[in-house]
């Protein structure tokens, strides 16, 4: 994970400054994934949660985008599905 435009991150060069990575244990061409993403965090369970990162960020302004890309050749996305969780106040 790619943290360096994730909004604030002039606080630390060790917060921003590394791509982090999980070690995957499957050798499987394909994978199955579930993020959940709020407002301060994405966590990812790819391969049946065999393998799991989870990043904290600090937003400047609410999310409007989001990028999945591979640094390890093509990537294709079957699906995605999206579901907001809305709590009573």
């Amino acid at each position: 994970m790619d943290r360096s435009k994730a909004g604030q991150t002039d606080f630390s060069d060790k917060f921003s400054g590394k791509n982090s990575t999980a070690p995957r244990i499957t050798e499987s061409d394909t994978m199955n994934g579930i993020m959940i993403l709020d407002k301060t965090s994405v966590e990812l369970f790819f391969d049946d949660g065999k393998t799991v990162i989870t990043e904290i960020f600090f937003p400047n302004h609410p999310w409007t985008k989001l990028s999945i890309a591979s640094d390890e050749g093509d990537l294709t996305v079957d699906s995605i599905k999206a579901y907001e969780l809305n709590f009573d106040k």
